[in-house]
């Protein structure tokens, strides 16, 4: 009997697996790939439903070979390479992501297959992202606008991976398909509509879609025009519209939603025309261009028949108020049919003052009777009922219009059936219970949420609402609801907190919500949702539980204060409502719970007060100042009043100045001196102060995110730090600072009895300015704007500080950071241009690193003067003392400096016997390469060897990987390596690691979701203090 073959065993093996059962095939995915089910559920995939997809397109043995984590890798790469080179109906996302999960977890195996196929690991990841990409946008368009956290993070992955392929095509000279270029504009601009998106992602898209369109592409013009609209609603470019407008009118190719979006570029242009001649010839132009041809033949969707007849209405409605007098027509941020939708867009008061008329022009429609029709009129009859000028008769109708056309009771018409129609026919109902102070409206409220069908009573949106209304008009008593227990139960007894934790719950684990950093800060997010109701309604913080009790604690004890002064209208806490278990364990052997914590609809602060006048931003600082004071007053009596200066040597101020100085001596000098300034301030309870750790209520009161913080501070300290951590006020503006101090010294002295001078507070103010300031710069994640922000501090205090002390102190630090950064010399006061500092900095490593002749010691060291020689032999211009500035600069982590001698610390060709530390690495560390190079890693097996350098390089920091494999230049793949499987590894310098190899199997090629998402992480990483 002849012996089978690989390729007849796979084949066997394949041929054994495709008659699995539909139930058997999601539990088989499960088991192999429990994170590709959950991901699914957050692109809002139906697993069961797409598995019968993929199946009917390319059979059961395909499917159940990718999904079996026993398959071999030849089968395995046999069918990801039939996965990504077919062509006509493309696989559904799932099979894309299992995919790309198969190629992540056995790299080496599979391509050593590929290239015996006659393909390669490069072409078969290019062709799999560009899939990928596709595929999210698919996705976007089968969740519609209906699911929009949905919707926003498929078109986020969209863009995200067509423009990967982007820019392998721009780096590698090639032409990238016309189709995929247009996906890829398009999807910036379908984001604008639901999402925050940034000015130079909408200019990028813009100029993309200008370009297929002149290749030919067919949808690129409508697309082109809407990001126009775009970049004028949001950012105020008017020649953007008037461009568009302009290509518009010069393609005769008008289908419906080409119609439309040029119909709003005229509306735009027509509310921001200066003359009445202009404005009626923008309108002339928009009903044109919506009366160009038939409606059966241009307005064939039910979305743009309903857009067409609102614009005209819309049209007629600013003829009408221009006729009127009105001046205010501005027209931005109207969008039809879905801009009452989108619950962060100000509608202008041109609107509002259309909107009968938009109603009317759907109940006279032909089509007043249909779903949608009756759905949008419904939607601005609730608008119209809560617009400012509304009489409370006129709101009243309206509100019973708008309840009764989603229930279908006028004219014997079926109820409405969009999800989270209950939803707004509750809210609709609690509003009149308000006005009307009826109980039977708010009971008919609670009903239409409990009725939901299916989970839909259990969804986020419908739980906080209930929670909402129970926490402002209490329990609703002497009625039967019919709903879940629980629930019923919490209504009749007013148990908010009860509702609120079940919301919470849900909220947390929703794939509707999208999970955002509360500015940037470690461990707390809020959520983003579709309608406001949710997403601003809970903050989640991952703490330890005897940071839960802290908090317990001293919140408490705010509280109380807050009473005793009579302050509650002003300020508040963000209240703990519950604890959920988190997933994960992010800190090992640390007992960790995600703390769910009321937030009422607000801001951050930091974030907030850039928006805000000059005169408004210091009434806010100023009342957030007293608020500090009476939090500081409130926490005493309960934290042990010792150990500020060693907590600020060794975690703060003295930390920061080691990093400045490099030099233990100085670090104490200098440290001593700020310390001999401020000892005999009185010391206050940690809270924390940043900016990002506080919010501004709807009602403008604030409040406070987190009291869990540990330890003692200075009198003055962390008013400095709630200044200038956020860059909220100008270096050079000393008087508001002293505004804000005065405020925060007013209050202390009101809660306290305790009375300091004005003078004493800002000096011991400025002192804290100080310690913040050099933090600005000398945090290894500072941004060069933050740098440059704390270095112009120092600078004013040089000569503006009110004390000799802190003159003397404030000009040593400034003088230091200028050396250290490699802008002056010690003797030579002359500036060293980024371009001089790259080319230099890029000779020395070549020399210290690469070049045999270079007089180095046998652990890398050279002295100045011959390393300036050799530099200077070779024709570069540069001075000692200029080599020294640049091997010492803060941040330098590729050259060390110790006295006259430089060594580069890593990176060397030449032998060297530098004695590296032992460290304990973390758990995945990652090394970024161009994707060309993948050939010899994984399909030759080489893996990872040090080629000409004598270590292979890995760091800890996606980021550091990618911005050192760009250099060259190419697309790059991260890949991934279990630090604890390496033998040898030592820690250089930073991030940086070093090992001798990394074997072809222990390498895992990161999906490129994820290094979006580390690269994030690693950009909104912030220092604690």
């Amino acid at each position: 009997m002849a012996r089978p073959t690989p390729t007849s065993i796979a084949h066997l093996y394949a041929s054994s697996t495709q008659d699995q059962l539909p139930d058997t095939r999601v539990d088989t995915l499960s088991e192999s790939f429990p994170s590709i089910v959950i991901l699914a559920e957050q692109y809002g995939i139906d697993v069961a439903d797409a598995l019968d997809r993929w199946v009917s397109t390319v059979g059961a043995a395909g499917v159940s070979a990718l999904i079996a984590k026993s398959t071999s890798s030849f089968e395995v790469a046999r069918y990801i390479r039939e996965a990504v080179s077919r062509d006509g109906q493309p696989l559904p996302l799932l099979a894309y992501l299992i995919a790309e999960e198969r190629l992540r977890h056995d790299a080496a195996g599979i391509s050593g297959y590929l290239k015996s196929a006659g393909t390669s690991m490069p072409d078969t990841y290019l062709q799999l992202i560009e899939r990928l990409g596709e595929s999210f946008l698919n996705t976007a368009f089968e969740a519609t606008w209906k699911r929009r956290a949905v919707f926003s993070r498929a078109l986020n992955a969209s863009r995200a991976y067509l423009g990967y392929v982007k820019q392998e095509a721009d780096l590698s000279n090639t032409r990238l398909r016309r189709g995929t270029l247009t996906r890829l504009g398009m999807s910036t601009v379908l984001l604008a509509r639901f999402g925050p998106v940034q000015e130079e992602a909408l200019r990028e898209a813009r100029t993309i879609l200008l370009t297929t369109h002149e290749q030919g592409s067919e949808q690129a013009l409508t697309y082109f025009i809407e990001a126009s609209t775009w970049l004028y609603d949001l950012f105020g470019d008017k020649e953007a519209v008037r461009e568009a407008a302009r290509l518009f009118l010069s393609d005769p190719r008008r289908d419906g939603a080409r119609c439309i979006a040029g119909a709003h570029t005229w509306l735009r242009l027509a509310g921001n025309a200066t003359s009445s001649e202009g404005r009626a010839g923008f309108i002339h132009r928009g009903r044109e261009s919506l009366q160009a041809s038939s409606l059966e033949d241009n307005f064939s969707r039910k979305e743009e028949i309903a857009a067409r007849t609102l614009l005209l209405a819309m049209f007629d409605a600013l003829e009408t108020q221009a006729a009127q007098g009105y001046s205010d027509l501005d027209t931005r941020c109207v969008l039809f049919p879905f801009g009452l939708r989108r619950p962060d867009t100000t509608m202008p008061k041109s609107y509002y003052r259309a909107l009968p008329e938009l109603i009317d022009s759907l109940r006279n429609s032909e089509h007043y009777g249909d779903y949608l029709f009756r759905d949008l009129r419904a939607d601005l009859h609730s608008f119209f009922a809560r617009a400012p000028e509304t009489t409370s008769s006129d709101a009243e109708a309206s509100l019973r219009t708008a309840i009764e056309l989603r229930l279908g009771r006028s004219h014997r018409e079926r109820p409405l059936g969009r999800a989270g129609v209950e939803a707004s026919i509750a809210e609709d109902y609690f509003l009149l219970a308000t006005m009307n102070r009826s109980t039977e409206d708010r009971r008919a409220g609670f009903r239409s949420l409990l009725r939901a069908p299916g989970s839909a009573s259990s969804s986020p949106r419908h739980l906080t609402l209930m929670a909402k209304e129970l926490d402002a008009h209490g329990p609703l008593r002497g009625f039967a609801l019919e709903g879940p227990d629980e629930y019923t139960f919490a209504i009749q007894s007013g148990d908010t907190n009860a509702m609120f934790s079940a919301a919470a719950r849900v909220a947390y684990q929703s794939a509707d919500l999208a999970h955002v950093q509360l500015g940037g800060r470690s461990g707390v997010v809020s959520l983003r949702d579709v309608d406001g109701s949710t997403g601003q309604t809970f903050v989640f913080k991952t703490m330890s539980r005897e940071g839960r009790d802290r908090d317990a604690a001293f919140t408490s004890r705010v509280m109380d204060s807050l009473n005793q002064y009579g302050f509650s209208s002003r300020f508040g806490i963000i209240e703990h409502l519950t604890e959920i278990k988190p997933l994960t364990q992010s800190t090992p052997g640390v007992s960790e719970i995600i703390s769910v914590r009321r937030y009422s609809n607000g801001f951050i602060l930091g974030q907030h007060l850039p928006l805000q006048s000059d005169t408004l931003r210091l009434a806010t600082l100023s009342s957030t100042a007293e608020y500090l004071a009476l939090i500081h007053h409130s926490g005493v009596d309960g934290r042990v009043m010792t150990g500020a200066r060693r907590e600020l040597r060794s975690k703060e101020l003295g930390r920061w100045l080691r990093a400045l100085t490099g030099d233990d001596v100085l670090r104490d000098r200098l440290f001593n001196r700020w310390w001999d300034e401020i000892a005999n301030a009185p010391l206050l309870p940690r809270r924390d102060a940043h900016p990002m750790n506080w919010l501004v209520d709807a009602d403008n009161r604030i409040l406070a995110v987190d009291l869990e913080s540990t330890g003692v501070r200075p009198y003055g300290y962390e008013i400095a730090q709630l200044l200038e951590d956020g860059q909220l006020l100008d270096p050079d503006d000393w008087e508001s600072r002293r505004a804000v101090v005065k405020a925060y010294t007013d209050s202390w002295q009101f809660v306290s009895g305790q009375v300091l001078t004005e003078a004493e507070a800002f000096h011991l103010y400025q002192l804290g300015a100080i310690a913040r300031a050099v933090r600005a710069i000398s945090l290894p994640s500072a941004s060069s704007q933050t740098r440059a922000f704390g270095g112009k501090i120092l600078e004013v205090l040089s000569s503006k500080g009110e004390q000799d002390a802190v003159r003397s102190l404030a000009l040593d630090l400034s003088q230091l950071w200028a050396r250290q950064t490699g802008r002056v010399g010690d003797d030579e006061y002359q500036i060293l241009s980024n371009a001089d500092r790259r080319r230099i900095s890029r000779a020395m490593a070549y020399r210290l690193r690469h070049d045999p002749s270079t007089p180095a010691t046998k652990d890398g060291w050279v002295h100045v003067d011959e390393l300036t020689d050799l530099l200077r032999s070779s024709g570069h211009k540069v001075t000692s003392a200029q080599l020294i500035l640049i091997a010492g600069a803060l941040g330098e982590q590729r050259f060390e400096l110790e006295g006259y001698d430089i060594r580069a610390v890593y990176g060397h060709s030449t032998r060297t016997s530098i004695a590296y530390s032992s460290k304990n690495p973390p758990r995945v560390l990652y090394h970024a390469t161009p994707l060309r190079n993948l050939k010899s890693i994984l399909e030759a097996r080489a893996g990872l060897v040090p080629g000409r350098r004598n270590w292979v390089h890995l760091t800890d920091s996606c980021s550091v990987a990618l911005n050192a494999a760009r250099r060259q230049q190419a697309s790059v793949a991260v890949l991934e390596i279990d630090a604890a499987s390496l033998d040898g590894l030592v820690y250089a310098t930073g991030s940086t690691w070093l090992a001798k190899e990394v074997p072809a199997s222990q390498l895992r090629l990161l999906p490129l979701r994820e290094m979006h998402e580390l690269v994030d992480a690693d950009t909104s990483v912030q220092d604690e203090y």
